[in-house]
């Protein structure tokens, strides 16, 4: 049995495929602070 659910998370490349957005531009938008952590985005080990 696994533990944790990966339900509902999405790699940058995810949301690139689904809105249209370029992966580079939320890379910076995380970068420069435009989402919470925890809230908006979740870092699991160095992704």
């Amino acid at each position: 049995m696994a533990i944790g659910s990966f339900k509902g998370l999405y790699t940058f490349l995810d949301i690139e495929e689904i809105y249209g957005i370029d992966a580079s531009c939320l890379r910076k938008k995380v970068a420069r602070g435009k989402f919470v952590i925890d809230e908006d985005i979740k870092k699991i080990g160095t992704t």
